[in-house]
């Protein structure tokens, strides 16, 4: 084990005359009035009052030679630990404004440091000293002479002199403000005034950037000797500047600093733009115009002038030149560096409103529209350019819903990185067309899209979502924002930067650049309500710049949640394994320490894909206790990734949960994108197949929900058919003008057109199935548990039984599917796990009965009547604190106040089941459905399920939709953009409508020449006073009638 040796030096400040004249003067002999500092690793540190702790080579300080060395033994504590220990005493014990010359002077300093490096005591007559002295009459008497004595004041700044003309300005204002005659020609002030005791969150961001500024300016970036000493220069001189206020807070000559003094136009003038004058800006002074001179000058005033801040600034730039001393001093070079280094100029950015190059309506809409769902950013200057409301207003999407663990969570998470095909493909968007299948004259008909889509079955198990592009900045679409959001998942965007390095280079030149990209990432956040960033750099950058971008990214983190909107949630920064902390692109393939850096600042570290199973302990190891932040990339393609991706990918996401790390997937729509052939069942299957494999890995998770009422139909995320109360309404072709579940559909020209639609951010939550591996075509490709409910009432789960769940397309109550199972004799299945909060006391009304909640199923009646002796059951189940009960609804035995029809249409029925109000519970956890008979299994088919407030009355419920309601012609307006078979419908919302309903499900009549009607879904909409939608038809096509249907939030 290497050890370093510790020595005591020990400085006589009296020069000797202690020696001589101790004994006559105080009566005791003193050796000397000793200074010790701690000399180790090949530096001296010691306590300067008034400066805190600083270093200097052994022996170089301004306190002359030592009078002896104390050897005080070795120590095998690293040099790393011993600065870690400085850097924390600094902030609580020996910094700044800690001097006492009883209680905490320089030999307190080195007893401390002697404790913690060989825990020894340094001589006690060094320890003792003072208070010896003081002990005496005349100790007393000289005691401020000895306080300045041990403070080891530095020299003096001799005072700036005021002279000719000024230097450029570096305030942003364009006249300098004045500062008086009577102010300037005071030699004492009153102090320093204000009682400002910290930096605001804002400035000490504001501190960091600077400092990573100054640490890698272009001067020490071209590696020469004038460089570092600018550098090294400006720095000790600011240092000195604030030191010599803090020890003479009353003397006003120390407040001002000429930028025409010599030593400030040599040091701090060229660092100016780097945030030399950012740290006097921090310190309180401002640049004023003296008014006789003609001259600027920097001036602190006693109102702006804090003894603390001072204090911490100080600390701020010793810990700067600590560590420029360490990293450059040794690396000088004999030949001049590059001379391109250092030749960027600064660039402003002008954000004026974006203008439309589009001349008709219709693209002019398309525009408005594009803006709002997102469309990615290419460059920099784009970045600069963007504006949250030209050319039009940005909605935000939806808040992201909480979500409670099933179990503790302590195992590893879930990040999904989403490339596919590029990205912002048609589906990512709000996407409703009327397709021709045969696609004859292409050029002015819609192909289809939707059995190309790639959607999410596997939502309960991801924690972070990445919308992944090559764009420089790469927005989520809204819709996969909000349809992440609404199961209770972050969404993140992709900052990256491939190939050259000019962009990334102009964004870390300096603090202005840095700070208004950052500004700009999050006003996209903003905006838009997304989580945050995936930083992929990959691009090799100078060592310096690098070190700057540790502090961007950290400084993009804080600022992201710095002053959230009142809806967003925390913001995450993720960072991939590329660029290192040398600059350059080197895959780690894990946690080292050559990305550790940008690690510390993150939430978390996506690692390349290139790993091996040996080599992930050492991730865990460097990791320490955040050994779950980092995620181990998995490659869905098999890019050298472990196990070869694909259908195996579960081998590489079971090693790194096997290390106790984390898992990123990468590209998972290779389930659509290269093996699902074009057809939506068969990506099902494929992807429950990859994903049934590795599912267990962890644990599931479930919404929690606060407001009533929460309903699901099961709504998927895209479709080509749409039901309301059980009819179909959409690929009717009819020459009537009726509406409603009595439209008769023909089957002429159905082969030819269709309807489609997209639409992800609508998705109703879902069952809490399982994925499984199907087989043949037809299969299903998801599964139920259930529990077996033994004679003693306990409900346990063996062995991971499950039941098949179908998903019917023909008989559908709301939307496009209905779930059909069959449940097992003695079981109980559960339908919907959640955690939906109970309101106390009606909101919208009076109870209609003595009800906590009620609880509304739609059910397909032909399924029980088949089996007509099996009796159907309903578990709720809920909470209250720790307890949980549950209640059990038996159609048989209860009672008809407790399960009412509340309505029958066709086949279908909604049944409603009333949650006592003698149940005490906060939350309903779980709904299932139990079937008591002990040989038959019972076949249940549900189209909907509906927890709401117990203010309906007995014939009406959130499932049960009202009539069709045709929109007035002049309520909206199609107009048609340069695609021939793309228009944009703008919908002024009648107030009337505005206030019955929360939501609207629209659609449209689609009309064809020959006098063909076709229905075409529209989406499901909040209300708002203005709704614009996309449509795409075949050119000779036009929209007939719109009509719409009243909905309920909530689902």
């Amino acid at each position: 084990m290497a050890t370093s040796l510790v020595q005591l030096y020990c400085y006589d400040l009296s020069g000797g005359m202690a020696e001589s004249m101790s004994l006559m003067l105080i009566g005791r002999h003193l050796e000397a009035i000793w200074h010790t500092g701690i000399v180790v690793y090949g530096k001296e540190y010691y306590f300067d009052g008034g400066v805190g702790i600083v270093h200097s080579s052994p022996g170089g300080s301004h306190f002359g030679t030592p009078k002896r060395v104390e050897t005080l033994g070795t120590t095998t504590k690293g040099e790393g630990e011993f600065l870690e220990w400085v850097k924390q005493r600094r902030l609580d014990t020996f910094g700044p404004t800690h001097y006492n010359l009883l209680n905490r002077n320089c030999n307190h300093f080195t007893q401390a440091a002697a404790q913690f490096l060989v825990e020894r005591d340094i001589p006690s007559e060094i320890r003792d000293m003072i208070p010896t002295v003081l002990d005496t009459p005349l100790g007393r008497m000289l005691k401020p002479m000895l306080e300045m004595a041990t403070r080891g004041l530095e020299a003096s700044a001799k005072t700036s002199q005021l002279s000719t003309s000024p230097r450029k300005k570096v305030s942003n204002t364009t006249e300098t403000p004045t500062v008086s005659d009577s102010s300037t020609s005071l030699d004492v002030a009153t102090g320093l005034n204000s009682e400002k005791s910290h930096l605001s969150v804002e400035e000490h961001e504001e501190v960091m950037l600077v400092r990573a500024m100054l640490q890698s300016n272009e001067l020490l970036s071209s590696g020469t000797r004038e460089g570092f000493n600018t550098t090294m220069g400006a720095l000790i001189l600011l240092r000195m500047v604030i030191t010599n206020i803090l020890r003479n807070p009353t003397q006003l000559k120390y407040r001002t600093l000429s930028t025409q003094d010599k030593e400030y136009k040599s040091k701090i003038a060229p660092l100016e733009e780097f945030g030399a004058a950012d740290i006097l800006r921090l310190c309180g002074f401002r640049l004023l115009q003296h008014p006789t001179l003609n001259q600027a000058v920097w001036f602190l005033s006693d109102a702006d002038g804090s003894e603390d801040v001072l204090a911490i600034m100080v600390t701020h730039i010793t810990e700067l030149i600590e560590l420029v001393e360490s990293e450059y001093q040794s690396e000088f070079c004999a030949v001049e560096g590059d001379p391109n280094i250092g030749t960027f100029h600064k660039e402003k950015y002008p954000v004026p409103p974006l203008t439309s190059n589009a001349s008709d309506p219709g693209d002019r809409a398309m525009e408005v529209i594009m803006h709002d769902a997102v469309k990615p950013i290419s460059s920099l200057e784009d970045l600069m350019n963007w504006s949250p409301t030209s050319p039009g207003a940005i909605t935000p999407a939806a808040p992201c819903r909480r979500r409670v663990q099933a179990s503790v969570e302590d195992g590893p998470r879930l990040l999904i990185c989403h490339d596919m095909k590029g990205g912002y493909l048609p589906t990512d968007y709000e996407h409703f067309a009327v397709c021709n299948r045969l696609m004859k004259g292409a050029s002015a008909l819609v192909p289809s899209v939707v059995n190309c889509s790639y959607t999410v079955s596997y939502w309960h198990h991801v924690d972070y979502f990445v919308y992944f592009s090559h764009n420089f900045v790469t927005v989520p679409p809204k819709e996969w924002i909000s349809y992440a959001h609404r199961e209770g998942v972050p969404a993140l965007g992709t900052f990256i930067t491939e190939g050259e390095s000019l962009t990334l280079r102009k964004i870390l030149h300096d603090a202005q650049s840095s700070a208004s990209t950052i500004r700009k990432l999050v006003d996209l956040c903003d905006a838009h309500n997304f989580d945050g960033y995936l930083m992929n750099i990959e691009t090799n950058l100078d060592e310096t710049l690098a070190k700057r971008l540790i502090t961007f990214v950290a400084m993009l983190k804080k600022s992201l949640n710095k002053s959230r909107p009142p809806n967003s949630g925390e913001r995450f920064v993720f960072w991939y394994d590329a660029v290192t902390v040398e600059g350059i692109v080197s895959y780690q393939n894990g946690l080292t320490s050559k990305n550790k850096p940008f690690f510390d600042v993150c939430n978390g570290l996506f690692t390349n894909y290139g790993w091996r199973p040996y080599s992930l302990p050492l991730s865990t190891a460097i990791a320490g206790q955040r050994n779950r932040d980092v995620f181990v990339g998995v490659d869905i393609f098999g890019r050298g990734v472990y196990g070869g991706g694909g259908y195996d990918s579960h081998k590489a996401a079971d090693c790194a949960s096997g290390a106790k790390l984390s898992i990123a997937i990468f590209a998972p729509g290779w389930t659509s994108e290269c093996v699902g052939n074009g057809c939506r069942e068969i990506f099902h299957r494929n992807d429950a197949h990859m994903w049934s494999k590795m599912q267990d890995i962890w644990t599931t998770k479930y919404l929690e929900l606060d407001t009533l009422p929460v309903w699901t139909c099961f709504l998927d995320e895209v479709g080509t058919q749409f039901f309301v109360n059980g009819a179909p309404v959409l690929g009717c072709v009819s020459n009537q003008n009726s509406l409603g579940s009595g439209v008769k559909c023909s089957n002429d020209d159905t082969d030819l057109f269709f309807p489609e639609w997209c639409q992800i951010s609508q998705t109703h939550i879902k069952p809490c199935y399982k994925l499984v591996r199907g087989g043949a075509e037809g299969d299903p490709w998801c599964v139920l548990p259930f529990e077996v409910v033994g004679k003693d009432g306990c409900h346990t789960n063996k062995d991971g039984q499950t039941v098949p769940l179908d998903w019917s397309t023909k008989q559908v109550w709301m939307g496009n599917r209905s779930m059909s199972f069959a449940a097992p004799p003695n079981a109980t299945v559960p339908l919907m796990r959640w955690k939906v909060r109970l309101e106390v006391g009606a909101a919208d009304g009076e109870k209609t009965s003595d009800a906590l909640a009620f609880l509304d199923i739609a059910w397909l009646c032909n399924a029980v009547d088949a089996q007509a002796h099996s009796v159907r059951c309903v578990c709720v189940e809920g909470v209250n604190g720790s307890s949980t009960t549950r209640v059990v609804f038996d159609e048989q035995l209860a009672s008809p106040e407790r399960i009412i029809v509340v309505a029958t249409v066709g086949n279908w029925q909604i049944v409603r089941y009333v949650i006592p109000d003698n149940v005490t519970w906060t939350h309903v956890t779980c709904l299932s459905i139990l079937n008591p008979s002990e040989n038959e299994s019972l076949v249940c088919t549900v189209g909907g399920v509906a927890l709401t407030e117990p203010t309906y009355d007995n014939s009406t419920s959130v499932l049960l939709l009202g009539d069709a309601q045709i929109l007035p012609s002049t309520s909206y307006t199609v107009d048609k953009t340069s695609d021939p078979t793309t228009c944009v419908v703008t919908l002024d919302v009648p107030n009337e409508l505005r206030k019955k309903s929360n939501k609207v499900i629209l659609f449209a009549k689609i009309g064809f020449p020959g006098g063909k009607l076709l229905s075409a879904y529209l989406g499901t909409h909040e209300i708002s006073k203005q709704i614009l939608l996309p449509l795409n038809i075949p050119s000779d096509a036009f929209v007939y009638e719109m009509f719409f249907y009243g909905s309920a939030s909530g689902n």
